[in-house]
C-alpha cells in the first residue's frame, strides 16, 4: 500500500493500492504450492507434467504425449508440475536481473544494479522484508475489521 493516507473502511481491503509485483510476491511467499496449473497447450486440462527441456511449460498427459512423442521433443525431460522452479519477477529496467529491493522513494521494485545506479541515493529495503511488512499491515487491517 502507498503511504497516502488511504483509510480502509469495513471490508474494503481491496481499496488498498498495491503494486502488482508486490502482490505477486506476497502470493509467492504465502502460497508456495499454487492452485491447479493449466496445460499450456490445451488450456482446459490440469497440467500433470512440466517440461525440463526447451519447452519449459506445463502439459496435461494427453498434450505431453502428443507433443513429446516425436522428433527433437522426445529427449525433453518430463517432471512433475510440483518440481517446476518458481519464477522470481524480473527487474523492469534490467530484464535479466531478478528483483531484490523495494525503493520506498520511487514505490517500485528494483534489482541490485538499479540499487547501485539510479537509486543509489535512496534507501531501498530487501524485497522479502518489504513483503513481510505488507503482510503484517494487511493482517493488522483484517484484525481491525
Amino acid at each position: 500500500p502507498k503511504k497516502d493516507g488511504t483509510k480502509v473502511q469495513g471490508n474494503a481491503i481491496n481499496a488498498l493500492l498495491v503494486n502488482e509485483t508486490v502482490r505477486d510476491l506476497i502470493k509467492l511467499f504465502d502460497h508456495p504450492e499454487p492452485a491447479a496449473v493449466q496445460c499450456h497447450r490445451c488450456a482446459t486440462n490440469e497440467a500433470d507434467y512440466w517440461c525440463d527441456g526447451d519447452c519449459r511449460h506445463c502439459f496435461c498427459s494427453d498434450c505431453w504425449n502428443t507433443i513429446h512423442e516425436v522428433g527433437q521433443y522426445r529427449t525433453h525431460m518430463r517432471r512433475s508440475v510440483g518440481d517446476r522452479p518458481r519464477v522470481v519477477p524480473q527487474c523492469q529496467g534490467h530484464g535479466d536481473h531478478s528483483i531484490q529491493f523495494w525503493c520506498e522513494q520511487c514505490a517500485r521494485e528494483i534489482c541490485g544494479e538499479c540499487q547501485q545506479t539510479q537509486h543509489r541515493d535512496h534507501s531501498p529495503v530487501e524485497i522479502t522484508a518489504y513483503v513481510k511488512t505488507i503482510e503484517e499491515q494487511v493482517s493488522a487491517i483484517w484484525k481491525e475489521l
